[in-house]
């Protein structure tokens, strides 16, 4: 569980931010491209980042979401611009899992 994460209260968090920090881990410890992940894995990862983007920006207006939309599109550019050996979609996903639990971001 990454420490610099909010607590959760519920069960279902617990099972998602498990997940979450997995991607987080690979970004981290491994750029190599033996660890490869199946379609259920980026499915669940998937699902926990908009779990979390619609928690955090469930109280924002159109100019709030539109600022947050670009920054979350620089990002990707600048993650898929910088070709890394796992892929775009790979390298995405993580950028967008550590954008996501970064509270700061929100």
């Amino acid at each position: 569980m990454n420490p610099d994460r909010p607590e959760s209260s519920s069960a279902d968090d617990s099972r998602h931010e498990t997940s979450g920090g997995e991607a987080s881990g690979h970004a981290e410890a491994s750029g190599s491209q033996d660890v490869t992940m199946s379609e259920a894995e980026v499915s669940s990862h998937v699902d926990y980042i908009k779990r979390l983007f619609v928690e955090r920006t469930e109280n924002y207006g159109i100019p709030l979401l539109e600022r947050l939309y670009t920054r979350i599109m620089k990002g990707i550019f600048e993650t898929k611009d910088k070709g890394v050996e796992d892929g775009p979609r790979y390298s995405i996903l993580r950028f967008l899992v550590k954008f996501a639990e970064n509270t700061a971001n929100f």
